[in-house]
C-alpha cells in the first residue's frame, strides 16, 4: 500500500531527525498499475518476480515480526531484494512509462489519477473541448448484455485462422455516431423511441455544427493512434492512446463518471454481437467451419493458402455492417479447446 509506505517513511524520518519533502514527488503504486495492465494467477511480489523471470526460486515464507527482533540484517537484505524486483519489473514491463503517457496525453498534474478512467476523461474533456462536466450523479449501475462469446466444442483442430476486427468498439462508436450530447438531444426531441432514427438524427445534428464532444475525442485519438503506429520512438504514447480508446466504451457505463450514459455501451455491445454473429454465419455459408467466436474475433478452419482470400471477403462483407475492418491476427496449426469459453491453447504457425 503506497499510502501506508509513504506515511511510514515520513514518520521514520521524523523519528530519526531527517526532513523528507514530498512536495515534488509523484507517488505511484506499482502493484495497482501492474494489476490493471496484466492478467496473472497471483499478484504477490514474489510470484510476479518468478513469472517475469527475475528469480528462479520462490521466496521462502518468513515471520517479519521475528525477523525485526532477531535478524535485522536479513530483513534489510530481503527488503533490498524486493525493491530491486520492483525496479526490474517496471524496467521490463514499462508500467510507469505507460501511466506517465496517460498523464501527459490528458494533462493531469500527477500520476495518481491515471488509474481512474473517469478522471482521465473528465480531464480530457475539459482540456480538449473546454467542457465542464455536470456534477456526478448517484445512479445505480444499469446492467446490460455484454459481448457475444460462442460456446466451443471440445477437441483439437488443425489449420485455424484467427481474424480480429480492428479497433472494434471505438469504430462502432464512430460508425454509429454514438455521443452522450447527441443522444440527449435525440431523446428530448423523440422520447425514448429506440435507435431506429438515431443515426439520421445524429448526421443532421453534426452537419449543423453542434458539439459532439465524445465523437470528437475518439476520432482525434484514433487518428493519432494511426499516425503513431509507424513511429517507434513514440511507443509509450501509442500505448497510452490505445488505453484511452479502450476505456472510451467502458467509462460511459460507470455511474462514477459524470457523463454516465449506459445506453451507449449497451448499443455498442448490441452492434458488436450482431456483427460478429453475422460474420460467423457468413463464413459458414462460404464453406468454412467456424470453431469459435469471441467479442471481436473469429476462429475459422481455413487452408493456409485460402486465408488471404477469406480476409478479403470478410472485409468486403463488413461494409454491410458498418465502417469496420478485419485482419488475420494469427494462424494456428493446432488448437485445443477444452469446451469452456475463453479456454484454449494453440501452436502458432511461427512456433
Amino acid at each position: 500500500n503506497s499510502s501506508f509506505d509513504i506515511e511510514y517513511l515520513e514518520d521514520r524520518c521524523k523519528a530519526n531527525g531527517l526532513y523528507l519533502s514530498l512536495s515534488s514527488i509523484n507517488v505511484f503504486d506499482l502493484y495497482v498499475g501492474y494489476r490493471s495492465l496484466f492478467r496473472r494467477k497471483g499478484y504477490r511480489l514474489k510470484d510476479i518476480a518468478l513469472h517475469e523471470g527475475l528469480t528462479d526460486t520462490l521466496e521462502e515464507v518468513v515471520n517479519y515480526g521475528l525477523m525485526w527482533e532477531n535478524d535485522k540484517i536479513g530483513l534489510m537484505e530481503r527488503n533490498q531484494r524486493h525493491v530491486r524486483w520492483i525496479k526490474q519489473i517496471n524496467e521490463k514491463m514499462k508500467v510507469i512509462e505507460y501511466y506517465w503517457s496517460l498523464k501527459e496525453i490528458v494533462g493531469l498534474e500527477e500520476l495518481h489519477g491515471t488509474g481512474y478512467s473517469s478522471t482521465l476523461f473528465d480531464t480530457l474533456l475539459l482540456r480538449h473541448s473546454s467542457l465542464i462536466l455536470p456534477s456526478k450523479s448517484h445512479e445505480k449501475h444499469t446492467p446490460y448484455e455484454g459481448a457475444y462469446v460462442m460456446q466451443p466444442q471440445s477437441g483439437v483442430y488443425d489449420n485455424i485462422a484467427i481474424f480480429d476486427l480492428t479497433r472494434f468498439y471505438p469504430q462502432i462508436l464512430l460508425s454509429e455516431l454514438l455521443d452522450p450530447a447527441i443522444l440527449d438531444s435525440y431523446e428530448k426531441q423523440n422520447g425514448n423511441s429506440g435507435w431506429d432514427g438515431y443515426k439520421e438524427f445524429a448526421q443532421k445534428y453534426i452537419s449543423e455544427g453542434k458539439p459532439a464532444v465524445w465523437l470528437d475525442i475518439v476520432r482525434d485519438m484514433s487518428k493519432e493512434r494511426v499516425r503513431l503506429q509507424s513511429l517507434p520512438e513514440h511507443r509509450e504514447k501509442l500505448a497510452g492512446i490505445k488505453g484511452i480508446l479502450n476505456s472510451a466504451y467502458g467509462v460511459l457505463a460507470s455511474p462514477a463518471f459524470r457523463l454516465y450514459t449506459p445506453e451507449i455501451p449497451e448499443r455498442i455491445t448490441e452492434v458488436a454481437r450482431n456483427t460478429i454473429q453475422g460474420l460467423a454465419e457468413d463464413v459458414g455459408e462460404w464453406g468454412y467451419k467456424v470453431i469459435y467466436a469471441d467479442t471481436d474475433s473469429i476462429f475459422a478452419q481455413v487452408p493456409r493458402d485460402e486465408v488471404d482470400k477469406l480476409e478479403h471477403k470478410l472485409n468486403t462483407k463488413l461494409g454491410d455492417y458498418g465502417d469496420f475492418s478485419i485482419k488475420l491476427d494469427d494462424y494456428a496449426v493446432k488448437i485445443l479447446f477444452t469446451g469452456a469459453k475463453k479456454k484454449y491453447c494453440l501452436i502458432s504457425e511461427d512456433g
